[in-house]
C-alpha cells in the first residue's frame, strides 16, 4: 500500500434524517443503519442520529450538497473519501481514523483521502464535535471500523448479486470485490450503485486482530504532502471574493474595555477601510493584512483596565504557596474507601517517626503554537460562514448563534488545517471577534492576531503549587502519603493525584482553587502536567530518603504483571538504568498513567565544563493498540520536546495586570540544537483496549529531568522552569 491523500476542501455539512423508506434498520446495539439516497446510490449510516456512512459519487462533485453526505464517498473510479470530525493540527489524527475505516472496508489505501467532516449533530463524536484530551482515536476506534465494515458488505453483496452467487464466495480486498472460483472482478465503484437497493446487515462482524493489514502499521501520514505543497489551507490561506483583512488590540488586562479610540491615524494609512469598536477590543480593517498591522500600530486606544488591574503572577504563586502551607486546600476524596483512606493517611503523617515533606511550584504557561489565532468569516444571504482553526466546532457553532441571534442552522463551520492547538483552540473567544466584525460588514472578512497579541492575549495553563508529605516505617517502607495542591482559576485540578497510579497503604489529597482574572485553560495533558511533576519529583525524594533506587521504589509500589509495572520496566532496559552507575551516567526517571495510556520516561542529564543538558530521553509507551505505531513515536517525540522546554525555558509573568512577554524573543523556546536524542519504545498490549497518545509524554518529561538534575549535581530543583534556578549552571541557558 502506498500513501493515502487528504481532500484539497472541507466538505460541505450534510443534513440528518432516519433510515430511508423501506430500509430496515440495524440493531441497536450496532447503532448502524443503511439508507438509500435518491439520484446519489449507497448511503450507510453509524449512529442514531448519525450520517450516512458510503455515498456514491455519481457527478464527482468536491463535496455533496447538505442532506446528501457520509462518512465514506466512493466515486465511479473506486477512489474513496473518509470524513473526519477531529480537528487535524499535526497529531495525525486523520490518519488514524481513515486506517480503522481502511481496515474494514478493504480499501486500497493509495486511494484514500481524507477531508474535515461537516459541523452537524450527524458526525460528532461521543463528546460532541470537538477535539481535546487524547480522545479521537479511542472514542471511535470501533465506530470507524464498524462505519468500513457495514460498506464493505453491501459492496460486496451487490457484487454477489450481480454474479448470481453467494456474498460468501465473494472477497473484497484492495478496493475491489473477487468471486474465489470463477475469479471475476468488480471495483467498489462499480457496484457502489446497486448496493443502494440492498438491506443492512444486522451486525457487521470485525476482523479478528490477527487479521489486521492496516491497523498496527505505519503507515505515511494522509494529510502530509497537501501541508507540504499547499494543497490544503491552513487558517491565514483561506480566501474568498472580496475578501478584507484585519488585526486587533485588546484591552491589555483581561474583564477591561475600550473607552474610546480616535481612528483618524488608522485610517490615514493606504489601505485601511474601517475601525471597528468591540467591547474590550479595536479592530482595523484593510485592503491586505500589512496596512492592517500598520493602522493599528498608529492607533492609541483608552482602556478602562477593569477590575484585574492589579493582577500579577508574584501574587498569583504567593497566594498559591499561602494555600498548600497554610492548610486550607480541602479534601477532594470521594467514597468511604477513599475517606477511609485519607483519615488513616493523617493519622499516620501525625504519629510517624520517619517523615518528608517538599513543596513544589509551576509557572504560568503559553500555548505558543506557530499559527497565531485568526479566522475568516462571511455573512451573506442570512448565513454567517466561519473558517476557523479550531478544537471546539459543535461549541463554537452555538456560541457565534448565541452571540449574533442567529438560528443554528445558519452558522457553518468550516475548520482548514491547524499550525498548533494544544489545547488553546478549545477557547473560541478569536472567532466570535470575527464572526461579529463580519456580520457588520458587507464583506467577508480575515482577521489575524499579530504575534504580541496572540501572546498578551493567550489563554494560559494556570500556575499551581504543592505541598506533599510522606511517612515512612523503621525499614524506610511508604505508610502514607498527603498531596496539597493549589491551583490558579476555577474548578478542581486534580488529575493524577486525586487517585495516584501507585498502590499507597495510606493516602489523602487536598485542592484549593485561587481566584484570579488571569486568563487560563486547556495546555496540552492539562492537569497531569503539573501534578505529575509533583508526584514523581516527590516520589523520587521518597526514594532517596529510603535508600531505595528510584526504579524499585516505584515497582514495589505496582501490582505485579500491571501494565504499569511493564512499561516502567521497559523503560530502564531502554535507557540501562541498572547499569548507569557503572557507566557514569545521570538518568532520571518519571512515569505516568493517564489517557487510557501509559508511559514511563528516563531523562539522561550531562554535564559539561560545570553546566548541564538534557542530552537523551528514553520513553516506553503502551497505549494499548497503536493504530500507527509511527505516528504514536512522532506523537511521544513531540511531546517530549515541548514538555522539556517548558520544563527548562518556559513561563509567563503578568505585572498589573498585563503579560510581559510579547513574542519568542521574550519567551524563549527550547531551541532545535539543545533538543534532545529520544528513543521510543512502543509495546504491543494484546487484548488492552486503544489509549490516547497526543498527551501521554508530556507529564513524565519535566520530573524525569529534574530527577536527572539531581542524579547529576545533587541539587533538588522544585519549582519550574528549570533554568531559572540559581542552583544550577545549565548548557545554552539565556
Amino acid at each position: 500500500m502506498s500513501r493515502g491523500k487528504v481532500a484539497a476542501a472541507p466538505a460541505t455539512a450534510p443534513q440528518v434524517g432516519p433510515p430511508a423508506a423501506g430500509r430496515a434498520p440495524m440493531s441497536r446495539r450496532t447503532f448502524l443503519w443503511v439508507a438509500g439516497t435518491a439520484g446519489l446510490g449507497l448511503a450507510v449510516g453509524a449512529g442514531l442520529g448519525a450520517p450516512r456512512v458510503l455515498r456514491y459519487l455519481r457527478d464527482r462533485r468536491p463535496a455533496p450538497p447538505l442532506g446528501a453526505g457520509g462518512w465514506v464517498e466512493i466515486s465511479p473510479e473506486g477512489d474513496v473519501r473518509v470524513l473526519c470530525n477531529a480537528t487535524e493540527m499535526g497529531q495525525g489524527a486523520w490518519s488514524a481514523l481513515a486506517q480503522l475505516v481502511t481496515e474494514e472496508l478493504e480499501a486500497d489505501w493509495s486511494r484514500v483521502t481524507v477531508a474535515m467532516a461537516p459541523v452537524e449533530r450527524a458526525f460528532n463524536g461521543p463528546r460532541n464535535y470537538g477535539t481535546a484530551g487524547s480522545y479521537t482515536v479511542r472514542s471511535q476506534f470501533d465506530t470507524m471500523r464498524r462505519i468500513g465494515a457495514a460498506a464493505r458488505m453491501l459492496l460486496v453483496e451487490a457484487a454477489a448479486r450481480r454474479w448470481g452467487v453467494g456474498a460468501g464466495e465473494c472477497v473484497a480486498k484492495a478496493g475491489r470485490i473477487t468471486h474465489a472460483t470463477s475469479g471475476r472482478s468488480l471495483g467498489f465503484g462499480e457496484v457502489a450503485a446497486e448496493a443502494a437497493t440492498l438491506s443492512p446487515p444486522a451486525d457487521p462482524p470485525l476482523k479478528a486482530r490477527e487479521a489486521w493489514q492496516v491497523i498496527g502499521r505505519s503507515l505515511p501520514r494522509a494529510e502530509v504532502p497537501s501541508k507540504v505543497d499547499g494543497k490544503s489551507p491552513f487558517g491565514p490561506d483561506i480566501r474568498l471574493p472580496g475578501l478584507r483583512f484585519a488585526t486587533i488590540a485588546h484591552c491589555p488586562a483581561p474583564g477591561g474595555s475600550l473607552r474610546d479610540v480616535d481612528a483618524a491615524p488608522a485610517r490615514a494609512v493606504d489601505g485601511v477601510e474601517d475601525v471597528v469598536k468591540l467591547a474590550d477590543a479595536v479592530v482595523v480593517v484593510a485592503n491586505a493584512t500589512w496596512p492592517a498591522f500598520q493602522g493599528l500600530k498608529r492607533l492609541d486606544p483608552q482602556w478602562d483596565p477593569g477590575p484585574n488591574a492589579r493582577d500579577s503572577s508574584e501574587a498569583a504563586h504567593a497566594a498559591l504557596l499561602a494555600a498548600v502551607e497554610g492548610g486550607t486546600a480541602k479534601p477532594v476524596a470521594e467514597g468511604s474507601e477513599a475517606k477511609q483512606s485519607a483519615e488513616k493517611a493523617s493519622g499516620l503523617l501525625a504519629a510517624a517517626g520517619s517523615r518528608l515533606a517538599a513543596t513544589y511550584r509551576v509557572p504560568l504557561l503559553a500555548h505558543a503554537q506557530l499559527e497565531p489565532m485568526n479566522a475568516t468569516a462571511w455573512f451573506h444571504d442570512g448565513v454567517l460562514e466561519i473558517w476557523a482553526p479550531t478544537q471546539k466546532q459543535a461549541i463554537l457553532r452555538q456560541e457565534i448563534a448565541k452571540a449574533l441571534g442567529l438560528p443554528i442552522d445558519k452558522v457553518r463551520i468550516h475548520t482548514p488545517l491547524v499550525g498548533g492547538g494544544f489545547g488553546r483552540r478549545l477557547q473560541n473567544d478569536y472567532a466570535i471577534e470575527a464572526a461579529r466584525v463580519a456580520h457588520a460588514s458587507k464583506h467577508p472578512v480575515q482577521v489575524l492576531w499579530t504575534r504580541e497579541e496572540d501572546f498578551r492575549r493567550g489563554i494560559f495553563r494556570p500556575s499551581a503549587a504543592a505541598r506533599l508529605q510522606a511517612a515512612f516505617g523503621p525499614s524506610g517502607e511508604l505508610l502514607a502519603m498527603r498531596a496539597d495542591v493549589a491551583s490558579l482559576g476555577e474548578g478542581t485540578r486534580m488529575e493524577g493525584l486525586e487517585v495516584p497510579p501507585y498502590r499507597l497503604p495510606a493516602y489523602a489529597a487536598h485542592h484549593a482553587a485561587v481566584a484570579s482574572g488571569i486568563r487560563t485553560g486547556s495546555w496540552r495533558s492539562v492537569d497531569l502536567s503539573e501534578n505529575a511533576f509533583f508526584l514523581e519529583s516527590f516520589v523520587d525524594e521518597c526514594a532517596l530518603h529510603a535508600r531505595r533506587d528510584p526504579l524499585d521504589f516505584r515497582l514495589d509500589l505496582l501490582a505485579a504483571g500491571s501494565r504499569e509495572r511493564r512499561v516502567l520496566e521497559a523503560a530502564a532496559e531502554l535507557s540501562g538504568w541498572k547499569s548507569r552507575q557503572a557507566g557514569g551516567r545521570h538518568l532520571g526517571l518519571a512515569f505516568c498513567a493517564g489517557f487510557g495510556s501509559f508511559c514511563a520516561l528516563v531523562a539522561e542529564a550531562f554535564v559539561e565544563a560545570g553546566r548541564v543538558r538534557i542530552s537523551r530521553c528514553f520513553a516506553a509507551v503502551d497505549c494499548g493498540i497503536a493504530v500507527n505505531p509511527r505516528g504514536v513515536v512522532a506523537q511521544v517525540e513531540g511531546a517530549i520536546v515541548m514538555a522539556l522546554s517548558a520544563a527548562l525555558a518556559e513561563e509567563i509573568t503578568v505585572k498589573e495586570g498585563r503579560v510581559v512577554e510579547t513574542g519568542y524573543g521574550s519567551y524563549p523556546i527550547l531551541p532545535i540544537g539543545l533538543s534532545p536524542e529520544i528513543v521510543v519504545r512502543v509495546l504491543d498490549t494484546p487484548g488492552a483496549p486503544v489509549g490516547g497518545v497526543g498527551e501521554l509524554a508530556v507529564p513524565p518529561t519535566a520530573p524525569a529531568a529534574a530527577n536527572a538534575v539531581h542524579a547529576a549535581t545533587g541539587l533538588r530543583v522544585r519549582a519550574l522552569p528549570l533554568w531559572k534556578d540559581p542552583q544550577v549552571k545549565w548548557h545554552g541557558a539565556p
